[in-house]
């Protein structure tokens, strides 16, 4: 009997700083989602003001949202921005990607650079570069000059991704 539980007790004891590690990432994830659930459950209060737990449920002020004229243009402008970022991205990105790696050489390195600067370049500094780049000109609308905007923050990420999939294939393929 001495003998079971001092095995028992043996692999409890292998076992706690996996489990205690697990708590720790359990109670920082339920820290991180906890606020975004409490703002999701009173979205469906039916009082103006915030309560939390709420008193009842509706969906009013989703309809109102949808009613508004101006959120659902603001809606559908971001969508379809995003839509041509995101093809804009994975087109262009790809085909650097392919290239750069099929080249090898020293411009190769220098466009390889370029495409990875932003990511390196924090985002206020980047964000007031371009304001600046694109504000100088009157010749490009204010849509393209976002799509440029976002398509310059999301392409070294296509890259990156294409890049690492195009090296760990064989080159016969």
């Amino acid at each position: 009997m001495d003998a079971l539980t001092r095995r028992t007790r043996i692999k409890l004891h292998r076992r706690l700083p996996g489990m205690a590690l697990w708590a720790g990432n359990a109670c920082i994830g339920l820290f991180l989602v906890a606020p975004i659930l409490i703002v999701m459950l009173s979205s469906f209060n039916p009082k103006q003001y915030f309560a939390f737990p709420p008193t009842g449920f509706t969906l009013r002020w989703y309809a109102e949202l949808a009613a508004n004229a101006e959120i659902v243009a603001a809606f559908a402008f971001s969508l379809k921005l995003a839509i041509l970022a995101t093809a804009a991205s994975t087109l262009f990105g790809t085909g650097m990607a392919v290239a750069v790696h099929r080249a090898r050489s020293l411009a190769a390195g220098a466009v390889r650079g370029a495409v990875l600067a932003p990511l390196v370049v924090p985002g206020v500094v980047l964000g007031i570069a371009l304001l600046l780049y694109f504000g100088q000109t009157d010749a490009i609308g204010p849509f393209a000059v976002l799509l440029g905007a976002h398509v310059c923050l999301t392409l070294p990420f296509v890259f990156r991704i294409v890049t690492a999939g195009i090296e760990s294939t064989a080159r016969s393929i």
